[in-house]
């Protein structure tokens, strides 16, 4: 939780020209570097927190003083390396990005990677050693082509979920919820990007 200033102190605002508060100012400006690669955000928000303390308190017209705003910022239970954008690496990069239920379509999926595989670099399954959910992020955020894989199974449980909202089985299973929420993720993306954006489902 971050708010820009302290329980029962003033938040100024940036300037009679702007519509934000001057901790937001100070954070989203390029000296604070959030929307930087790798600057993590604990990072940035402490800089905007520094420049809005080199700010002196005001004395008003009618000698009242507003005192020095000083951000509260309860951060410790996010990651020192929590960053709005990675360095944008090849290793990041891909052209096609499989998308398919490990539980149900693994066969499938094998079957149509060995077939695209020609065509560029696929992000189909994760590398082990990493968390698997940050690596699809990142495919999903760096892929310019999509094939989802929608099997009678998958298809079947989409629309139990419709229906009832409890599919085949009883249960959201974990790989049904992944697979839904990265199909959210890029649906997301193309709303925002669909020029960019290749959708093949299959």
């Amino acid at each position: 939780m971050v708010t820009g200033t302290n329980r029962g102190c003033l938040a100024s605002d940036a300037s009679s020209f702007s519509d934000l508060g001057a901790f937001t100012a100070h954070v989203i400006s390029e000296d604070c570097s959030l929307f930087e690669p790798n600057t993590p955000v604990k990072t940035a928000f402490k800089r905007g927190c520094e420049r809005l303390q080199r700010v002196p308190g005001r004395k008003l017209h009618n000698g009242d003083v507003i005192p020095q705003q000083v951000p509260l910022m309860l951060m410790d239970n996010m990651s020192d390396d929590f960053c709005l954008r990675e360095e944008d690496t090849p290793s990041n990069r891909f052209d096609i990005c499989l998308c398919y239920r490990r539980d149900k379509d693994l066969q499938r999926a094998s079957f149509i990677h060995n077939h695209v595989a020609a065509i560029g670099t696929v992000h189909w399954r994760p590398n082990a050693g990493e968390d698997p959910e940050v690596q699809m992020a990142r495919a999903t955020c760096n892929s310019s082509i999509f094939i989802l894989v929608i099997s009678d199974h998958t298809f079947a449980d989409i629309n139990a979920l419709l229906g009832d909202g409890v599919p085949a089985g009883g249960r959201l299973c974990t790989d049904l919820a992944n697979l839904l929420r990265q199909m959210d993720m890029i649906l997301e993306m193309y709303e925002h990007h669909p020029e960019s954006m290749c959708i093949l489902p299959v």
